[in-house]
């Protein structure tokens, strides 16, 4: 199976629709380490962005992980600012940084 296949078969992909119009997709895996702890995600359709649906769809996600008694985590790359502030105004703060270090 493919990733997106595993996600539909663990009923972990979510998809945001208004009417029939596509917005964007959320997923949420729990931790193979730590299965306490699920990682949420989300992307969103680029003409949909900064219409809120990133937070709908993190907090569905959260929301989801609560119902599971999970915590949800999140991450993204330091340059993406629109989920970076997305995750943060959604409660998710950063307590991990990665540093690149060239010598």
């Amino acid at each position: 199976m493919n990733y997106y296949s595993d996600l539909i078969k663990n009923n972990s992909l979510f998809v945001a629709f208004n009417n029939s119009d596509f917005l964007g997709i959320g997923e949420f895996r729990v931790n193979e380490i730590n299965n306490k702890y699920a990682d949420i995600g989300m992307a969103v359709v680029e003409k949909h962005r900064k219409n809120k649906i990133a937070s709908y769809i993190v907090n569905s996600l959260k929301d989801h992980c609560y119902k599971n008694n999970l915590i949800p985590t999140a991450g993204c790359d330091f340059t993406n600012i629109g989920s970076r502030k997305t995750l943060i105004k959604m409660g998710m703060y950063p307590i991990h940084k990665i540093l690149q270090i060239s010598f």
